[in-house]
């Protein structure tokens, strides 16, 4: 089972893994965490961890369905991944220097005595924080040389990027809760979405090595700096896709279910004239506080280190073409990484589902 613990949904599936490349997903669902016109943070909890038992009983009548009319009784669970978004958890690249006068060689446990090392300081500095959940190398230098194949190699000149996510461990037991109701998988799996959509961006633009990489959920904003194909630098913003509809629904005196629908109906230019200059001035004000937050973050990394043109956007909204404009608007490229670009056996529009299994797919093989 693989469950993605968005911002303000939740999605999971039951998903078979083949040795060749792709899955085959059995199950799918998905389910929003009520809106709520001023966020609680305690209430968003507590309304995440509802929607993900909803979400988790909904596999399980669709599985037990699928099992029944395929004939097949041999379906057995026995992983389940989580993938957490901001703000369930925190990510950070730690970047790890060692030069020595004569050659030494590269192992694997030399590596791991390193970044062991590293994570201890790491798990120090965010231990009011939780635990952490995914360490991966994403990039090794020999003598400044970026290289696949490092094992056995010798060398006076290493570095080692490190991808560290940490999550609260008070969520993780709520996470694991909320599922037990349902499902009983021991063997357990934790990473991030951060993590995630960096792989498969940089496996799909492979001669992209610096970029920006931003986010869009119904809650949040996750920006991530890109260079020389390692995540330097990443920020949050508290704006997303339900920010648009409490802008709206304040500036047009409408209720969130009609601020929510006009926003579709923009979207889709399905409004009259009259109606869509009207929602169109509504939508540039409310675009204001979220463009301002990304350039402000922008704005004091560029005093420490290349900011990239090259934007690449992830937004399972409709409001992507929207966004898209905008930022082109302040001389950036950018590209929409969405249904049109990731193809799956299974139709269905979940972009961020689709690159977890992507990313998954990747690194396992089960």
């Amino acid at each position: 089972m693989v469950f993605n613990i968005g911002s303000g949904s939740v999605s999971g599936g039951i998903v078979k893994f083949t040795e060749k490349p792709g899955e085959n997903i059995l199950n799918y669902a998905k389910e929003i965490i009520p809106f709520q016109q001023e966020v609680s943070v305690s209430k968003h909890v507590e309304l995440m961890k509802k929607s993900l038992s909803v979400l988790a009983g909904k596999l399980h009548e669709g599985g037990i369905k699928i099992i029944t009319d395929s004939g097949k009784r041999d379906i057995v669970i026995d992983r389940v991944f989580y993938i957490f978004s901001s703000p369930w958890c925190v990510s950070q690249t730690k970047t790890i220097r060692v030069k020595e006068p004569k050659n030494f060689k590269i192992s694997e446990n030399y590596l791991n005595k390193l970044i062991n090392e590293q994570e201890k300081q790491f798990q120090s500095d965010i231990t009011v924080y939780g635990k952490i959940i995914e360490r991966k190398i994403i990039q090794v230098k020999i003598n400044g040389y970026a290289v696949a194949d490092y094992d056995g190699k010798f060398t006076k000149d290493l570095e080692v990027s490190v991808f560290f996510s940490v999550v609260p461990e008070s969520l993780l037991q709520l996470v694991e809760e909320a599922v037990a109701k349902t499902f009983l998988v021991r063997n357990v799996w934790c990473h991030s979405t951060a993590l995630s959509t960096f792989s498969v961006i940089r496996n799909l633009f492979p001669q992209k090595e610096d970029f920006i990489h931003i986010d869009i959920s119904e809650e949040m904003t996750d920006i991530y700096i890109v260079r020389n194909n390692v995540i330097s630098s990443s920020a949050s913003i508290p704006l997303g896709r339900n920010n648009f509809i409490r802008e709206l629904s304040s500036i047009l005196g409408v209720t969130q279910e009609i601020a929510d629908s006009m926003i579709n109906m923009h979207s889709r230019k399905e409004n009259d004239e009259l109606a869509a200059m009207k929602l169109a001035v509504a939508m540039d004000n409310a675009a204001k506080n979220w463009l301002a937050e990304i350039f402000k973050i922008l704005d004091t990394l560029k005093e420490k280190i290349y900011v990239p043109e090259q934007i690449f956007l992830i937004t399972g909204s409709e409001l992507s073409p929207f966004l898209k404009n905008k930022l082109e608007k302040h001389d950036f490229s950018v590209s929409l990484i969405d249904n049109k670009k990731i193809r799956s056996a299974r139709p269905f529009d979940d972009i961020i589902f689709k690159l977890d299994l992507m990313f998954l797919d990747n690194i396992y093989k089960i």
